[in-house]
């Protein structure tokens, strides 16, 4: 579920966008199709302070069957021009995955915050940059993508 919110009378100068995601896999699950809280280039689950690979390979995120995710985002336009749009502002995510066998999830909820541009050119590509931090071990993670 996505709720986006305009504080404003007019226009979209400022955005709150909220997401809440929550699943459940049952039976026998090969590893890769674990749920996985954390950013990485395949997975759209993302708790954008941890960093789901380690020397770029998977397995640095808490994985499980079951998951609940919300993430939320203030945007604020900083440019708006013709052919380039620049949105900065914070983020919170809040998650959780747990593994009926014990052997995966996190033990605790995991809260990242940060901050996070936008650059969207002619409309439709846009670039994210992001500084996400692991509100439970201190540690950050910079990250770059492109999106629609």
């Amino acid at each position: 579920m996505t709720a986006r919110w305009l504080p404003k009378a007019r226009g979209d100068d400022l955005a709150l966008v909220s997401r809440v995601r929550a699943g459940i896999t049952s039976g026998d699950v090969p590893l890769d199709l674990l749920s996985e809280l954390g950013v990485e280039r395949d997975n759209d689950l993302w708790m954008r302070g941890h960093d789901a690979t380690i020397g770029g390979k998977k397995g640095g995120a808490p994985l499980g069957r079951r998951y609940f995710l919300w993430n939320s985002e203030l945007d604020k336009n900083v440019y708006d021009g013709g052919y380039l749009r620049v949105q900065l502002g914070p983020f919170l995510d809040l998650g959780a995955v747990a593994d009926p066998s014990g052997l995966f999830g996190s033990e605790k909820w995991l809260v990242d915050t940060g901050v996070q541009a936008k650059v969207r050119v002619l409309g439709s590509l846009s670039l994210v940059l992001s500084y996400g931090r692991d509100l439970r071990n201190g540690r950050g993670l910079f990250f770059a993508t492109s999106a629609r």
